[in-house]
């Protein structure tokens, strides 16, 4: 065994495009955490949020964050949906008139034509 080395391999521009790709999906929860501790309608607002604020905070930070920090954060991250205390809150869907004058505007546009 003591013969066995192991290598080292160092940050590359892939590796570091990774985490910055993590720690986008991690405000991006966090922000939804944050959405929906501020949700007056949503009934589990509490629960909601703290699971995806511990979410984001594993996915943003847990290349950095001690090992057993983040699994204390999954833990606490499981517990909401295990007492069924996370919920959709409210839902701000555009009107059926605002969307046929978006694709009025728009068109097919956004898609790539051959």
């Amino acid at each position: 065994m003591a013969n066995l080395k192991f290598i080292q391999v160092g940050e590359t521009l892939g590796a570091n495009l990774l985490n910055m790709v993590w720690v986008l999906i991690g405000l991006i929860a966090i922000y939804a955490g944050i959405k929906n501790l501020l949700d007056k309608e949503n009934p589990s607002r509490y629960g909601t949020a703290l699971f995806w604020s511990s979410f984001g905070v594993v996915c943003a930070f847990g290349t950095w964050l001690p090992a057993k920090v983040s699994g204390v954060l999954v833990i606490i991250m499981c517990l909401p949906p295990i007492f069924k205390k996370v919920k959709i809150g409210k839902v701000d869907t555009p009107s059926k008139e605002h969307t046929v004058e978006q694709y009025k505007k728009v068109g097919m546009k956004i898609f790539f034509r051959r």
